[in-house]
């Protein structure tokens, strides 16, 4: 690849390894932009639409890869989030999306996953019919250990036919079918789960306190 762009550059902690490449930051905490592009990253300090990825190509046109991790999930408005996405992404380019797993979440009652900024808890299941819907195809998944279970996914354009569609896809859409995540009933048993969890938790408080034993949060 010739350029990558990432989506929530932070610090940059990701996006300085690929500088022997034009490589570009989006992040709008402009403290952090700054940090970025004093390294010589081209940072936009703006929030990620498609008003931004029309800039970013018209000034640097299209991008081989787009990355993005824990970032897509706290964006509420993912029509434009994924066509400012296929816009800006060349024919054969790719989309890298990382995020905590929902049926992880759901079997290890990661309850702890849920909360203000996540808008999303992603299943694969989900991020290929929303994703379809703007001419994006899931090509390839790697399972991670992050944030007690997260997906790696790899996007191309639906008329890309230079990436094959790995088993690793078919595998896990059926993993979740059989699991039940287009079912209401998985998630009603998923906060009976979390309140037993409650349950439990405020138990082993209650016999620490008994024993003077002190509890740090």
């Amino acid at each position: 690849p010739r350029s990558i762009l990432e989506i929530g550059s932070n610090d940059g902690v990701f996006i300085k390894h690929f500088n022997k490449i034009k490589n570009y930051g989006v992040e709008p905490c402009k403290n952090l932009a700054r940090m970025t592009n004093k390294m010589g990253i081209k940072t936009y300090a703006e929030f990620w639409n498609r008003r931004l990825s029309n800039k970013i190509k018209k000034k640097h046109g299209k991008i081989d890869i787009i990355y993005s991790a824990n970032t897509i999930s706290h964006i509420h408005n993912l029509s434009e989030t994924f066509k400012a996405i296929k816009n800006l992404i060349k024919d054969d380019g790719i989309f890298i999306l990382e995020d905590p797993s929902l049926i992880e979440n759901l079997k290890n009652v990661s309850y702890d996953q849920f909360y203000d900024e996540h808008s999303y808890v992603f299943s694969v299941t989900a991020l290929k019919n929303i994703t379809e819907k703007f001419g994006l195809e899931i090509f390839n998944i790697e399972k991670l250990k992050t944030h007690g279970g997260s997906n790696r996914i790899y996007f191309k354009n639906l008329s890309n036919k230079k990436y094959k569609i790995s088993k690793n896809v078919h595998r896990e859409l059926k993993i979740e079918d059989k699991y039940g995540v287009n079912k209401i009933k998985t998630y009603k048993k998923f906060a009976s789960n979390v309140k037993k969890s409650k349950k439990k938790l405020v138990k082993i408080f209650k016999r620490l306190k008994k024993i003077n034993k002190s509890i740090i949060g």
